[in-house]
């Protein structure tokens, strides 16, 4: 024990003198370069599977990779503030893009890319944030510091009843407080609030998933200040309850993933696998039956795939049955895309998978088809409607309209 403190003291004593050397002959420290890299977290409830790029105000760019956490880091040497930041990539297995924003005086430190980054960027443009991103270079003259913050404040109001109903401080700067993608604090937000832009008409629509509630944003307006309505307690509970359901159901993705990392279940892991679908599974006409069949899930190309990234879509008001859009993997098939499912709470508050609720797979296909006729070759274009083999039984016809 002594031996541990005796050496501590004498790092300290060591730290203190070459500090005063260094202090008082000019000539024997060093001080540390201000860092040129700045980084945050890229995320929309779950973290954005992608890559990051900046552009500065001279149209040069950097591409990064984002970590799985959603975090990224970004060198800025030789860059030329104001700074545009585009996250490209997918969340719930869809495509999306959201932008943000940095000044010179952000070099060296945090900057998120969240769908309410992109809807500040889009205030202070004018126009849909990715258009604004793809058509122009950040100017120090219309990117500022000033309107930066202008921007957060306004969307924070706007956010405020929704914020302080998930804990989130009112000190809590969208753009530029740390945060993890971990379905806490900002996250959380981001699970049961969606923002929606429509760059044709450049209006922005921000809606609680839970209670429904929703606001427009004109972003050609600087005026626009109306905030969601505030969640009774009965709401605030449910808002809290469905960022713990989705947890949930994430963790029954990663379950049921575990079945298929190296093999086809079979035996006690079937039997546990079955355990984590509803009785009532129905998912594009297939029943719970025809799913755990080799015609269903358990086909052996289904080795290894990956159910993944849930965010909620909607939830029943009673909270027994959430519907997510989740990704799926499979390498085997090359396979990796979105999908849609609904959960169900049983008796005992376990999530099970419900199915998509389809009685069938309908598609339509374009085809180019050409025959020879008369010695001549004739040549169509046609669209033709399928109707996938497991679409129940009962279905009698399908009607197509659009």
């Amino acid at each position: 024990m002594s031996m541990k403190l005796s050496a501590i003291a004498f790092a300290v004593s060591s730290a203190l003198f070459l500090t005063a050397c260094g202090g008082g002959g000019g000539g024997g420290g060093s001080v540390a370069s201000p860092s040129t890299v700045i980084s945050g977290t890229a995320a929309a409830g779950s973290p954005i599977i992608g890559k990051v790029t900046v552009k500065d105000s001279l149209g040069a760019q950097k591409t990064v990779d984002i970590a799985l956490d959603g975090s990224y880091s970004v060198d800025v040497t030789g860059m030329t503030a104001p700074f545009l930041f585009r996250a490209a990539g997918t969340v719930g297995g869809r495509d999306i893009a959201l932008v943000s924003a940095a000044t010179s005086a952000d070099v060296g430190n945090t900057i998120n890319i969240t769908p309410f980054t992109d809807l500040i960027v889009a205030n202070i443009a004018g126009v849909a944030a990715e258009q604004y991103f793809t058509n122009n270079n950040p100017s120090a003259a219309t990117l500022t510091p000033a309107e930066l913050n202008t921007a957060t404040a306004t969307l924070t109001e706007r956010l405020k009843p929704v914020l302080d109903a998930m804990g989130v401080a009112g000190s809590f700067d969208l753009l530029r407080t740390a945060f993890r993608a971990d379905r806490s604090g900002l996250d959380a937000v981001m699970d049961v609030v969606k923002v929606t832009v429509d760059p044709a008409t450049a209006q922005a629509t921000i809606k609680n998933l839970i209670t429904q509630a929703e606001i427009t944003d004109n972003l050609a307006s600087k005026t626009d200040a109306g905030a969601l309505p505030a969640p009774s307690s009965a709401e605030e509970t449910a808002l809290k309850a469905a960022v713990t359901d989705l947890g949930q159901i994430d963790a029954a993705f990663k379950l049921i993933n575990s079945y298929f990392t190296t093999g086809i279940p079979s035996g006690t892991a079937l039997t546990n696998l079955r355990a984590l679908f509803d009785p009532e599974f129905l998912d594009y006409g297939q029943n719970l039956d025809q799913l755990m069949s080799t015609d269903g899930i358990l086909n052996p190309e289904n080795v290894g795939i990956v159910l993944s990234n849930p965010v909620i879509l909607k939830r029943s008001d009673d909270g027994k049955v959430m519907w997510v859009r989740y990704r799926y993997k499979n390498a085997n098939a090359g396979e990796d895309g979105s999908d849609v499912m609904a959960f169900r709470k049983n008796t005992a508050g376990q999530w099970l998978a419900l199915g998509n609720r389809q009685l069938g797979d309908t598609s339509i296909v374009s085809v180019n088809s050409r025959y020879l006729s008369n010695n001549q070759y004739i040549y169509q274009r046609n669209i033709e409607f399928w109707i996938d083999d497991k679409t129940n039984n009962n279905v009698q016809y399908v009607n197509i309209t659009g």
